[in-house]
């Protein structure tokens, strides 16, 4: 897209533009990590459940992913500025409403809106950092990656201490500052940068089957448990309007002149390995960052400032490693480094599934640590193979399709991993229950039980069911894990698809840096 004619920012009017970009990239993307440790706050405040908990994550992913496709469209009909703006303003009122929602359902109605505003923002913070440095392509992208990069680690620090210290509402209300302070920069200093705008025709069939279909099978997999599954009419109409949406949309798109998706790119192998390798691995880093906090506080007794500091080594690792690990791909193995980056990922997710409720501190952030030391070399060749093949006129529509698939991996695999681990927890304290016997009322070791636990009012049964709640809910997660481990080896034969090596020159063209 060209922009008009316009003069050259220098000075501080460049320096306040690229802030204003980079902080609406950092405060977007800071809302997917931020909320991980807050979870049992604000389902203990709203009167929800842990699993219903996983929607304030699911559904701000789901709508930001249905909104990527549909960026470029409403860029080329509105102007790229226009829809950033547009964009900033939402996030910051959807900011605001989330914050002062009186209830779990309005909360989820207001975090739905903000994803969709995220989704039209993230994709533009890209291209308008390149637009206004049109001369230094790799400073800008310096500066995207460096926000994208920094926002996964604060996202859990700063959640946990804004919750503690202030309230839940405070995750969100962070948001409203910063989002004013850019919309006056965006104004006077980007508009003269605005793009030309075309009245392009939109894919009505194709972008309705798939925000419809995205969404009505993200409802199932959050909602099913509750209604039973297959026996609620409710839970069978949203799977079935799914799967008709799915069927119509593939069926639709080959033959559109103006897809809303161009499913062509997934006749590159390349490009569809890796989109493959991408979704299995943000779905398992999703959950890893989404579910243990809740764990951490419920059973562990971890305030939410002490379960961020737990998660902080599965980002900080990255963010030291990442930029040593892309200039260095040209003369790595591709396979060799993504198989053992995945080995390594699987031993830690293993790991994981051995907890106790006596585990240490040191412990888990040992095993955080190993995850976070092979996230590096797992996505920097993988998100480099995804694009290397692609024509550089269809490196838009393939940004797009793999950030979406990415979302949308990452929301369903929380919801099915939340239900899982309640499911598991459930079975688990059955079989223990079945194990206890009124002889275990007796003598001194119930009374060494409720000591232990700090809580002099409890009786002999309340103790001990206080402390199966406590194992089953911890051997349900480590069966989450395990499976999750087990998902990370499965997606192993996929590495002997992908090319031994990548030379330079081909690697220059990757258009984009983790976005948390």
């Amino acid at each position: 897209m060209n922009a008009l004619p316009a003069d050259r920012l220098t000075g501080a009017p460049l320096v306040l533009t690229l802030g204003a970009i980079c902080v609406g990239n950092f405060m977007l993307i800071l809302d997917t990590t931020i909320v991980a440790v807050a979870l049992p706050s604000i389902t203990g405040g709203l009167s929800a459940s842990p699993v219903q908990g996983t929607w304030i994550y699911t559904i701000y992913a789901v709508c930001m992913a249905v909104m990527l496709p549909l960026s470029g469209w409403l860029t080329r009909r509105v102007g790229e500025v226009r829809v950033f703006l547009l964009s900033a303003i939402g996030f910051t009122l959807t900011s605001w409403l989330c914050g002062i929602s009186p209830n779990f359902e309005l909360l989820i109605l207001f975090r739905a809106l903000q994803g969709f505003a995220a989704g039209m923002m993230m994709p533009l913070s890209q291209t308008l950092l390149m637009r206004v440095l049109p001369d230094n392509t790799p400073v800008a992208m310096s500066l995207w990656s460096i926000t994208a990069a920094v926002a996964p680690v604060l996202g859990p620090l700063l959640g946990g201490y804004i919750t503690d210290r202030y309230g839940w509402e405070w995750i969100f209300y962070i948001n409203i500052g910063p989002g004013i302070m850019i919309l006056p920069v965006i104004w006077k200093w980007l508009m003269p940068l605005e793009s030309e705008r075309h009245k392009v025709p939109v894919d009505r069939v194709g972008l309705c089957t798939l925000v419809v279909g995205v969404i009505c099978l993200q409802v199932f997999l959050d909602q099913g448990r509750e209604h039973d599954w297959l026996s609620s009419g409710f839970i069978i109409l949203m799977l079935l309007i799914a799967i008709v949406s799915a069927v119509v949309f593939f069926i639709w798109e080959p033959e559109e002149k103006h897809p809303i998706v161009d499913l062509s790119l997934f006749r590159i192998r390349s490009f569809t390995v890796g989109t493959l390798y991408l979704s299995v691995f943000f779905g398992v880093f999703t959950v890893n960052m989404m579910l243990p906090p809740t764990w951490f506080q419920s059973v562990l007794g971890y305030t939410a400032t002490w379960a961020g500091f737990v998660l902080a080594p599965l980002a900080m690792a990255p963010l030291v490693l990442m930029p040593i690990v892309g200039t260095r791909i040209p003369h790595m193995n591709i396979k060799i480094t993504v198989a053992a980056a995945t080995v390594l990922l699987a031993v830690a997710l293993w790991l994981h599934g051995r907890m106790y409720n006596q585990v240490d501190f040191n412990h888990l952030v040992y095993i955080r640590l190993m995850m976070g030391l092979g996230m590096p070399f797992l996505f920097i060749p993988l998100i480099t193979v995804a694009y290397i093949d692609v024509p550089p006129a269809q490196l838009a529509s393939a940004t797009g399709i793999l950030n979406f698939f990415r979302m949308v991996s990452a929301s369903m695999a929380t919801a099915l991993a939340a239900t899982a681990w309640q499911d598991r927890s459930v079975f688990h304290r059955s079989q223990m229950v079945e194990r206890v016997t009124p002889d275990m009322l007796i003598g001194s070791e119930v009374d060494s039980l409720i000591e232990s636990l700090g809580i002099s009012d409890l009786s002999g049964w309340q103790a001990i069911e206080y402390r199966i709640a406590q194992e089953a809910s911890t051997l349900g997660l480590n069966d989450v894990m395990t499976a999750c481990a087990l998902v990370m080896s499965l997606a192993l034969p996929l590495a002997l698809l992908l090319p031994s090596y990548i030379s330079h020159s081909k690697s220059q063209q990757t258009p984009e840096a983790p976005n948390g």
